[in-house]
């Protein structure tokens, strides 16, 4: 979400370049904006990405970095049969896909140091 807004934000300034000045971007994380800032400024607010999409982006994450993890001569068929858990919180899904991600790669090293 937040490197589309970035995107839009870029093209508005090559199109307007003597406005760029004009946009101030403030992120805050599950915080609506406070009532005088929604009053004196036009603001966008941004929804987390539904279950089905937080399920795929940590899968794909998932998958990516245990390959990230293993060398170069290692190779692992992943095969995920259970989907994430649905959480409330994409920072939890974060957490939950890099710690499933560190203990499946550090069962690999001990295999492989078998």
């Amino acid at each position: 979400l937040y490197t589309a807004s970035q995107m839009i934000i870029t093209a508005l300034g090559r199109r307007y370049p003597d406005k760029t000045g004009n946009i101030i971007t403030l992120i805050t994380s599950n915080h609506p904006p406070a009532q005088a800032l929604k009053d004196q400024l036009t603001t966008i607010v941004m929804d987390k990405p539904n279950v089905e999409q937080q399920q795929e982006w940590s899968m794909q994450t998932l998958q990516a970095m245990v390959q990230r993890g293993l060398s170069s001569a290692q190779s692992l068929q992943q095969t995920w049969h259970h989907p994430p858990p649905a959480l409330p919180d994409m920072r939890m899904m974060h957490w939950w896909t890099t710690t499933l991600a560190f203990h499946v790669l550090r069962l690999c090293q001990a295999v492989c140091a078998a």
